[in-house]
């Protein structure tokens, strides 16, 4: 091993909506039961992001000119409904890996050119990301709360298995792209790359297979 670095990333991000409201300093009964007086200014919608880019990171080279590298990226989303007393939450789980080799310093020779240096690359990224989007209906567990007496388990509330939760989406997409790069001297650029993802979706979008691919051939003549 020559070198290596590690890698940690976080960023949070809050926004809210307010509005006046006209009711201000009348006595409302929210779904639990309880009363309480309107506020002069009351929250339309709140949002609360959450990013680790990465939340963990490393980067290696070998010796041979052979790098690797590794990343977890975590993404939270949240959004908080006042209209309707919802939450909505949105994760998304990314783990990545990308090997890459590099040959350079070949010379060979070409007719009326010379001898050109010829530099080879080939490099493989593989990643997995998992999305799943989630709604918390906070009225109704706050009227449960109301006939059970205040004596709910929070726990039931993030429950998938129960009413206060809908699933809402949960897929995952799987990538692989190796790239191969061939380049003689300045003058010739060969570029060949396929991209395979497979996506595994639900109701709302369908699961598919797709493979692409591309190459690029670049030649740059010039005379003094």
């Amino acid at each position: 091993m020559e070198s290596a670095s590690l890698r940690h990333s976080y960023n949070a991000e809050y926004q809210s909506s307010y509005a006046t409201d006209t009711r201000a300093g009348e006595e409302e009964e929210a779904p639990n039961g309880q009363t309480f007086l309107n506020p002069a200014f009351k929250i339309g919608s709140s949002r609360v992001s959450e990013q680790f880019r990465p939340l963990f990171g490393v980067s290696i080279t070998w010796p041979g000119s052979v790098e690797t590298s590794v990343e977890w990226n975590q993404q939270t989303e949240t959004f908080l409904r006042t209209a309707n007393l919802k939450v909505e939450e949105v994760q998304t789980n990314q783990l990545s890996g990308s090997v890459s080799y590099q040959k350079r310093g070949m010379r060979i020779p070409v007719l009326g050119l010379g001898r050109l240096e010829n530099q080879i690359r080939f490099s493989l990224t593989v990643s997995r990301s998992v999305n799943d989007e989630r709604s918390y209906n906070l009225r109704g567990a706050l009227a449960d709360v109301r006939s059970a007496d205040g004596s709910v388990d929070p726990d039931r509330i993030t429950d998938p298995t129960n009413d206060y939760v809908q699933v809402r989406k949960q897929t995952t997409r799987v990538q692989v792209t190796p790239e191969l790069t061939y380049r003689l001297s300045d003058r010739v650029t060969a570029d060949l790359l396929v991209e395979y993802e497979r996506f595994d979706g639900d109701s709302r979008q369908p699961s598919y297979t797709r493979v692409n691919g591309g190459f690029n051939v670049s030649v740059s003549i010039s005379q003094n």
